[in-house]
This record gives structure tokens, C-alpha cells and sequence, in this order.
């Protein structure tokens, strides 16, 4: 993530929408992914969010701005994504995902509380204040998650545990 202050409202709000929409990608080709139905219910409520905020923010940019908006292929604004493949093909791990996941919404509230600073009307530094908040709490999501695939890996990926009705 670059240098937000030197950056004009426009472009800082352009990023933020293509974060946005790189981080709904993410969390859908890791949905996809992920056999864990518990794990896969969280990515789901995640990929619905970060759709939102995208959505939200481009309703944002053209009221503001009175134009559609044009995402490039990379800002140096960018908010480098999770890598969710080895070389190979295979998945990479799931600790290891879901860290770089949480350091994307950590560092995806950074920038929101970045870019409040930029405006000057409190409404709209609220707004992204806001949008700071919910990465946060997207962060400690994700937390709960790795905590709870650190802990419970074995049974979150056996077929019994998966697939209740061979059980009952």
C-alpha cells in the first residue's frame, strides 16, 4: 500500500474500489476452494461484504464525481492480495491463507482510516471511518477462524465431520 496522503481524492477512491473488488475475488476462489462448510459460511459472509463496499463506493465515486469509473490493472495504492496457489497448482495452506487474509483486512483498514484524513466534512470521514471498522471486524473474523482451524484442523477435514448425514 502506497502513500495515501500524496494522492488526490479521486484516485485514493479508485483504489478502494479495486481493493474491494480484489479482495470479493479472493474470498470467492477461496470459498471455492475450501471444503470446511463452517470455514466456507464465513468466506461466503465475507465475499457478500466486500461486494457491498465495492458497490458502495462506486455509487460514491459517481455521485461524487459525476463520472462512471475506470479501474486500472494496478495503482501504487494497491493492497498486494493473497496468493492462493503454489507454482504447482496446489492450495496453499490454510494457516497460511487465512494469515494473509487477515493481514489484507488489516492492512484494508488502514487505508480507510487513511483516507478519512483526506476529507475534510465529517459525514464523509465518517463513512470511511466506518468502512475502517468493518475490515476490522472482518480481521477478527478471520481470526476466530484460523484460531479455531489451528485448533480443530483435523476433524474441520474429515469426511465424517464434513458431511453430517453419513453419521445419522
Amino acid at each position: 500500500m502506497g502513500n495515501i496522503a500524496k494522492h488526490d481524492i479521486k484516485d485514493v477512491l479508485i483504489s478502494a474500489i479495486k481493493n474491494e473488488i480484489e479482495s470479493e475475488r479472493m474470498y470467492e476462489a477461496l470459498r471455492k476452494a475450501i471444503k470446511s462448510p463452517f470455514l466456507n459460511e464465513t468466506l461466503k459472509y465475507l465475499v457478500e461484504e466486500e461486494r457491498k463496499h465495492h458497490i458502495y463506493l462506486e455509487d460514491f465515486y459517481r455521485k461524487r464525481f459525476g463520472e462512471e469509473v475506470s479501474i486500472p490493472e494496478k495503482t501504487d495504492m494497491d493492497i498486494v492480495p493473497v496468493e492462493l496457489y503454489e507454482k504447482s497448482g496446489a492450495l496453499k495452506g490454510i494457516l497460511y491463507i487465512l494469515e494473509e487474509a487477515m493481514r489484507f483486512e488489516r492492512e484494508s483498514a488502514e487505508f480507510y482510516r487513511q483516507t478519512a484524513k483526506k476529507f475534510t466534512d465529517d459525514k464523509t470521514r465518517m463513512i470511511f471511518d466506518y468502512l475502517a471498522q468493518m475490515e476490522e471486524g472482518h480481521y477478527n473474523m478471520l481470526k476466530m477462524e484460523y484460531e479455531n482451524y489451528a485448533k480443530f484442523h483435523d476433524i474441520m477435514l474429515d469426511e465424517t465431520f464434513i458431511n453430517l448425514e453419513k453419521i445419522y
